[in-house]
């Protein structure tokens, strides 16, 4: 389990729906299964996702890499001096004057949406987010506010960057350029017998800049195992890509599936880091009859995992199951602070928890094999 996790998180990185990563990882997976003695495809499918050309470009021409623009920001550039300001609330900008200029601001008690749009009421032509965790500033949103300036935001060391030539009064140009495409993307199947009866999965992709260690290597790495140590005629494995944007892979994959022929779907998301054990069931009855058996054999190895919820804001792959008809949990390990970011790395997986997970998974599969 830990020599995959090395390859999709270290080896590979993050695996972003759509990128060229996404497809390395799909075809590692894919010779994984095949070795353990599956029938495996790989399935495309459409995705959509986004490309990031956003930049910010100082004086000698030089970019800062970790610029990524924010949610429903507008397409637009803009060059003006640099001013930095605190957190933005509208009481802090009210005697700096911002006419023409490129505010940064740091991340933190006011919303984005808010900053930007303090920020625009103040006269600035831009605004620059300097994370206050490590790394990129990735996937925050403006909301709904109207805002009509560019807004991106930046890591730590090029907010520091940038300060520096606060009082130089250099200019600076911000350009934000979000782009939405469709593209393919890619499930892993691997097949034991013409008809799959049951079906293990994980998704295998992950958010930009994360290389996605325990979202979601270490549930790949689980499904990668437990199809190498539970071959049984009827039993498949799946991979699903474009998770992150969407439960798209598991979407996609259920429309060709007959679910009335089909027993149960484990999921497993986030194995690696024991914070809150769980059982996540879908909606419907059948899907938290499965949680609670799960739960009654988890507790008879002395393992507490109750059956829980996602909050609201929150799902993966089973939810896609429990829709089409099929009783479906997804196993997780619990949340974790730094997912999505890039400290999610292969060292951000607990090896005792990792085993712990996979023991639990592996009782639960056990059980509804033999039923």
């Amino acid at each position: 389990m830990l020599a995959h996790l090395r390859v999709l998180a270290s080896e590979i990185g993050p695996r972003v729906s759509t990128t060229i990563e996404e497809r390395q990882a799909a075809e590692y997976i894919a010779g994984q299964l095949e070795a353990a003695g599956y029938a495996t495809t790989i399935e495309p499918f459409d995705a959509g996702s986004t490309v990031d050309g956003s930049t910010v470009t100082l004086a000698d021409g030089s970019t800062l890499e970790s610029t990524r623009a924010l949610l429903n920001t507008p397409n637009l550039a803009a060059s003006g001096r640099l001013v930095r300001a605190g957190l933005g609330r509208a009481v802090d900008l009210v005697d700096i004057d911002l006419q023409g200029a490129i505010l940064m601001l740091d991340r933190g008690v006011v919303q984005f949406g808010t900053k930007a749009l303090n920020a625009q009421n103040a006269g600035a032509v831009a605004l620059i987010i300097i994370n206050n965790v490590p790394g990129p500033l990735v996937n925050g949103t403006l909301g709904e506010t109207d805002v009509s300036i560019p807004v991106v935001g930046v890591d730590q060391p090029d907010g520091s960057a940038l300060t520096l030539l606060v009082d130089g009064g250099e200019t600076v140009q911000v350009v934000a350029d979000l782009q939405s495409i469709t593209a393919p993307s890619w499930n892993v199947v691997g097949r034991r017998g013409e008809q799959c009866s049951a079906y293990v999965g994980a998704h295998y992709d992950s958010v930009a800049l994360a290389p996605g260690g325990n979202d979601n290597g270490s549930g790949t790495a689980t499904m990668l195992e437990l199809a190498r140590t539970h071959r049984a005629g009827g039993l498949c494995f799946l991979a699903f890509g474009s998770e992150e944007v969407g439960l798209v892979g598991s979407s996609a994959f259920v429309e060709g599936i007959d679910a009335d022929r089909v027993g149960f779907m484990l999921n497993l998301d986030m194995m690696g880091k024991r914070t809150r054990p769980a059982f996540i069931a879908g909606s419907d009855s059948a899907s938290r009859q499965l949680a609670d058996r799960a739960a009654a054999v988890a507790a008879k190895a002395g393992y507490e995992v109750p059956r829980e919820a996602f909050p609201r804001s929150a799902s993966s792959d089973h939810a896609s199951f429990s829709a089409a008809g099929v009783p479906a949990i997804t196993i997780t390990s619990g949340n974790d602070e730094v997912i999505h970011q890039p400290l999610d790395t292969f060292e951000n997986v607990v090896r005792e928890d990792l085993a712990a997970m996979l023991e639990i998974a592996a009782l639960v599969l056990q059980d509804l094999l033999l039923r």
